[in-house]
């Protein structure tokens, strides 16, 4: 799925509360289901069991208001209660997410957007948003995992990185309308990918950056339509 927009704006804001901390085993059916391997490590694309997916599905349903199939001409549509997930919902749902599959993911009705993946073309901040961050007090800035005074990136320039990413840091504690900068070099970015997308990691390392989540709202001969949001803004997305 392509599914990075180019006109995300950098405040994100999406929900309430501490996360990290959340237990993402639970009792479905009768039976627990462990989604972690020993220590709370994890290993993303994987695959999760039909179990995983069953139990996936059925959180999903919770804020499914209804969905339409349509005739072989026309499309289906997906109507949400909310686009808010509760606490624990959003993180058994995200750690299972992560865990699936491309073709599990493909499937899902909703999806998480996290950090930029380790392929893919270089993709530096826009220069707009560079500016807006030296000068907004609301961002947090972080250069290759550690974060920095916003005054840093003066001496610096945009195409200094080459992947970036916003989030909010209100699951985590922050302000409604406090954000995080993610900001990576060449460097950076593939110790970055290392860590979380080449070997098990732990759920806590997950969890530090806040992913978007997204919602399917149409399907059109398996061109789905997608409702992603990362923060206050929204944007309707097409899958190719």
């Amino acid at each position: 799925m392509a599914l990075i927009p180019v006109f995300i704006a950098a405040i994100c804001v999406l929900s309430t509360g501490v996360f990290a901390q959340n237990n993402v085993s639970a009792v479905h059916g009768g039976v627990e289901n462990t989604i972690t391997d020993n220590d709370r490590m994890i290993t993303r694309g994987k695959g999760v069991s039909e179990e995983l997916l069953t139990e996936y599905q059925e959180t999903v349903n919770k804020y499914l208001e209804k969905y339409t199939t349509g005739n072989p001409d026309e499309k289906d549509r997906f109507y949400w209660k909310s686009d808010y997930l509760s606490e624990e919902d959003w993180t058994r749902l995200y750690v299972i997410f992560v865990q699936m599959t491309y073709i599990q993911q493909h499937e899902q009705m909703i999806s998480f957007y996290g950090p930029p993946p380790a392929f893919g073309r270089d993709f530096p901040p826009p220069q707009y948003m560079y500016d807006l961050w030296i000068e907004d007090k609301k961002s947090k800035i972080l250069i290759d995992g550690e974060q920095v005074d916003n005054s840093v990136l003066k001496s610096r320039k945009r195409d200094d990185f080459v992947r970036y990413f916003t989030s909010s840091l209100h699951r985590s504690g922050g302000q409604r309308d406090e954000y995080r900068v993610d900001l990576w070099t060449e460097a950076g970015h593939k110790k970055f990918s290392e860590q979380l997308y080449e070997q098990p990691f732990s759920i806590e390392k997950l969890l530090e950056i806040e992913p978007g989540v997204i919602f399917l709202v149409e399907k059109d001969n398996n061109k789905p339509v997608y409702l992603q949001l990362m923060g206050i803004f929204a944007s309707v997305l097409v899958s190719v």
